[in-house]
């Protein structure tokens, strides 16, 4: 694993230690902490959890852990935000 996934998925598993996790935050970290390990590209990995953590988060249903989670993330990985990814797609318009 390169740097960022090391980083990444050491994280991860640091938050999965936590024991006061909700069990939909907890499958959901697993799960994205599973794809890294696998090789699934890192950014798909880490929008989806973003995704899901902010929904949950919308629904109140997020737990301060989870809540923790979802900010650092979002702090060390804020190329990974929806709308980076976007303008990532986007094809630039030519002059």
């Amino acid at each position: 694993m390169m740097n960022r996934k090391k980083s990444v998925f050491s994280f991860l598993n640091q938050v999965l230690d936590d024991q006061s996790l909700n069990p939909q935050e907890y499958t959901v970290i697993k799960k994205c902490a599973d794809e890294i390990e696998q090789g699934t590209d890192i950014n798909r990995a880490l929008l989806t959890l973003k995704a899901t953590l902010s929904a949950l988060s919308v629904k109140q249903e997020l737990s301060p852990s989870g809540l923790s989670c979802l900010s650092e993330i979002s702090r060390r990985e804020p190329s990974t935000s929806v709308s980076s990814m976007w303008n990532f797609m986007m094809k630039k318009k030519k002059d």
